[in-house]
């Protein structure tokens, strides 16, 4: 599957009908960036409204922005916003101390259709 594509399907996760479409847009590295900041603010208005700690939402919160200032149009991601993106996904799923411990449980809710 083209990139483009990937980028699309991964933003309607978020973003819904909004980002149908955006596979033409997101060929070059100026859309990409632009969807992705979108995107980003999405996630981040998204965790404010987790059902956690304080401290773990502002943990989730500050690996957001620190993946949205990586955030840029160049051709090629750089390392540090990959591992941005691996940090918040331990995060969100728990994984809250540098001793490796999971902390925290994941949240899950049902979607407006009840599945």
């Amino acid at each position: 599957m083209k990139p483009e594509k990937l980028l699309e399907l991964s933003l309607r996760l978020i973003r819904g009908k909004r980002a149908v479409g955006i596979e033409a847009q997101a060929k070059t590295p100026q859309g990409r960036a632009r969807h992705l900041h979108e995107a980003m603010a999405d996630m981040r208005r998204a965790a404010a409204g987790l059902d956690t700690t304080n401290q773990h939402k502002a943990m989730v919160v500050d690996e957001l922005d620190y993946i949205a200032a990586r955030i840029d149009a160049k051709p090629q991601p750089s390392w540090a916003l990959v591992y941005g993106l691996l940090r918040l996904n331990m995060r969100l799923l728990g994984f809250n101390d540098l001793r490796g411990g999971q902390g925290l449980t994941p949240h899950y809710r049902k979607n407006e259709t009840g599945d």
